[in-house]
């Protein structure tokens, strides 16, 4: 059996990471004959590497459990059954999980398999790298975040950041597919001709060379209607700038902070909390009507019940 090796986070990292704070070291590997009932001696096929473990490497809160000093990181990845006392997995399985630890062999108890959980994948024959990103979280983000938050409508303006990644050009080929105009926000010339000849998307801006807002101003003159943003920083404020009324913005990721010690932007992935822009007389949205002011009798009433603190300047 190959040599068994894991990846430790050694060292909490401040700013930008360095190879410094991790440790590749050898460990024994796991016989199938310390397998308890209902464990799996899983073997790593791949790993995915994702924007979302830097804050777990650092003290910042986050949406998901920080990684302990010492211990082997752990993530989304896939793997094939080596052994099993487990009925639902059989040698040879190809498994997925969320939460694989990044060992060559490891095993998982009953509960690890349930809680991960641990899922049997590739039914039709696709290659297994798929569970990690069109058939996976990745591609899930893309389409649940666009579809049920950004309801997209045929003709909408579609904008979204770090478009070349792994959610990024998902969204872009599913707003396509509904039949929205798309931009793109990339880093480099490469990654913008790419994104228009492999991913369809109608227009790309180069955050390195263009002005990100003036550069809006010209390819979607009307406004954004959606803005699926994956980097926060000056992109989400020139987009912010350039959206239209009723538009919305997705919060997806942050990636341009994430080296922060406490990158404010990920207060919204953490507690997912809904900003609405709204006016007195103004509607909320297409589909409300606006605002109805009460009779300043009603108002007084509601204020001698449950009384309001007014700041006065």
């Amino acid at each position: 059996m190959t040599t068994n090796k894991q990846v430790c986070l050694i060292e909490r990292p401040k700013e930008h990471i360095q190879e410094s704070h991790f440790k590749i070291e050898e460990i024994p590997t796991p016989s199938s004959s310390s397998l308890s009932d209902g464990g799996i001696l899983l073997r790593t096929l791949y790993l995915s590497v994702d924007p979302y473990m830097r804050p777990k490497m650092s003290m910042a809160k986050s949406y998901t459990a920080m990684y302990d000093l010492d211990k082997p990181l752990f993530g989304d990845g896939s793997a094939q059954v080596v052994a099993s006392k487990n009925p639902d997995f059989k040698e040879g399985d190809i498994v997925s999980s969320n939460a694989l630890r990044w060992k060559v062999f490891e095993i998982y108890t009953k509960e690890e398999v349930e809680k991960m959980p641990i899922r049997k994948i590739n039914p039709r024959g696709l290659p297994s790298i798929e569970s990690l990103h069109l058939l996976g979280m990745t591609g899930a983000t893309a389409y649940f975040g666009l579809l049920e938050l950004g309801k997209p409508k045929k003709g909408d303006v579609v904008l979204v950041s770090g478009a070349a990644g792994a959610v990024g050009s998902i969204v872009g080929q599913i707003a396509k597919i509904h039949g929205c105009r798309t931009i793109g926000v990339v880093g480099s010339a490469e990654k913008a001709k790419m994104i228009k000849e492999e991913f369809g998307f109608d227009e790309a801006i180069n955050y390195k060379t263009d002005n990100i807002s003036e550069k809006l101003k010209e390819v979607a003159p009307n406004g954004i209607n959606i803005y699926f943003d994956n980097v926060g920083g000056s992109t989400l404020d020139a987009a912010l700038e350039n959206m239209a009324t009723y538009g919305r913005v997705l919060s997806c990721g942050s990636i341009g902070s994430y080296n922060k010690a406490e990158p404010v932007y990920n207060y919204f992935l953490r507690g997912r909390p809904t900003i609405e822009g709204k006016t007195a007389l103004g509607a909320s949205s297409p589909a409300k009507p606006a605002l109805h002011i009460p009779e300043p009798l009603s108002i007084t009433k509601a204020c001698t019940s449950s009384p309001l603190i007014v700041v006065v300047f």
